[in-house]
């Protein structure tokens, strides 16, 4: 199929910011964002039919910023990358009624690098396109073995990006039955394996929980039903796996020896923190920032500001994009924020629950990809991550589009 220009412009725009994440990520000014949110904006105006609401949507944001830098603090960066997040929503979802299946092929394609590199980086600790972006990834710290990174610099970045191409191929096998799409899936669910990071598995697990949840039953009772097996065979899983798998075998240590370590990780003290400071903060006389929030990037400026860390000195973060973003935006932008999610996720919701679809092919969602990319970011800032707010914006448009047809074409 061959793509209009415009088109076409706009799918190269994406497919490169995806390749490239890691370099936009670590090593982009903010004049090199401006630039590059500039050629988002022309590549959206040129393609959507919903020009007024983009132009709304950044002027919105860009109004914010104005108050929260008038107010108290507001990051230049931090404001770039959401607007380019608002720019991928609209790019995407103008292709999401024409040129759908060309973009997520695409993307697909960019996932088969994606799982080549991690292989490659497992067995030789060398990811020789990080290194040609001459970026320098993180690859685990004393608590665990090398993690592979692809196409990304950080392993629960990486992560996320295979969550994502697995749900993406799993929709295209259950539409057409190629094998190699299943394939593709289930090679990117060994790639999060290889990046040992220990909430992937809390979020994959959580998330068939929902979607067994949704589900239709006859009866309430019908939901225990279903979820029982799935909880009692994950659990023989594990014993098993436990008991033939030895110790000192490098699969123990990517797997249980990582999570043999979580009560005494710094990863375990940086969440629990910031929990804890979250609740500090509410506990404090509510002001008008709790309600309108302190600017975006102003708690890891605040942080800063007043050393405060949880881990490692001069690590200025809570790693929970909701405690960061309840901050950021107040009380007030959060409540809108959860009213803007509903109102894109309940339809599709509602569709999946009366009707027959059967649960693996709830897997292959746009719902389901959302719901994994949500509670993912309950363990990281997602926010200044290219490849992160592609996949959600990825997901969260084809969900509004969500109607009869129940994959992610």
């Amino acid at each position: 199929m061959q793509l209009p220009l415009s088109y076409f412009f706009a799918e190269v725009y994406l497919i490169t910011i995806i390749i490239l994440n890691a370099l936009v990520e670590r090593k982009s000014s903010s004049s090199a964002l401006l630039f590059i949110l500039l050629v988002g904006v022309m590549a959206a105006l040129s393609i959507t039919a919903e020009k007024k609401l983009l132009i709304a949507s950044l002027t919105f944001i860009s109004l914010m910023q104005v108050f929260y830098s008038l107010l108290n603090y507001s990051s230049t960066r931090i404001f770039l990358f959401l607007l380019l997040a608002t720019v991928f929503f609209y790019i995407i979802k103008a292709f999401r009624f024409k040129y759908g299946d060309s973009l997520l092929k695409n993307i697909l394609y960019v996932g088969v690098l994606h799982v080549i590199l991690c292989f490659f980086e497992t067995f030789t600790h060398y990811n020789p396109f990080i290194s040609l972006l001459g970026i320098e990834a993180f690859n685990g710290d004393s608590t665990s073995s090398y993690r592979a990174t692809g196409i990304t610099a950080h392993p629960i970045t990486g992560s996320v990006f295979s969550i994502s191409i697995a749900i993406i191929a799993l929709g295209f096998y259950n539409q057409s039955r190629n094998k190699r799409y299943l394939l593709l899936s289930t090679l990117s669910l060994v790639t999060t394996v290889l990046m040992q990071t220990r909430s992937v598995y809390v979020v994959m697990m959580c998330t068939l929980l929902i979607l067994l949840a949704i589900k239709k039953h006859k009866k309430v009772s019908e939901i225990r039903i279903r979820i029982f097996p799935v909880l009692l065979f994950i659990f023989l899983a594990v014993i098993f796996f436990s008991i033939s798998v030895s110790p000192n075998s490098y699969l123990y240590s990517m797997t249980f020896g990582r999570f043999s370590t979580l009560l005494d990780s710094g990863s375990f003290l940086q969440r629990s923190g910031s929990i804890s400071f979250l609740l500090q903060y509410l506990s404090k006389k509510m002001s008008l920032a709790t309600f309108l929030g302190n600017g975006f990037g102003s708690l890891a400026h605040y942080l800063n500001v007043n050393n405060i860390y949880f881990v490692s000195k001069d690590f200025f973060t809570v790693d929970n994009q909701y405690v960061t973003a309840f901050f950021e935006i107040g009380i007030l932008g959060y409540m809108l924020f959860l009213i803007l999610l509903s109102l894109i996720l309940i339809p599709g919701f509602k569709t999946m629950h009366m009707s027959d679809i059967s649960i693996v092919r709830m897997i292959g969602t746009p719902q389901a990809m959302c719901i994994a990319l949500l509670f993912s970011v309950f363990f990281f800032e997602c926010y200044d991550k290219p490849v992160v707010l592609c996949m959600l914006m990825l997901a969260l448009a084809f969900c509004s589009s969500f109607r009869e047809k129940y994959d992610m074409r």
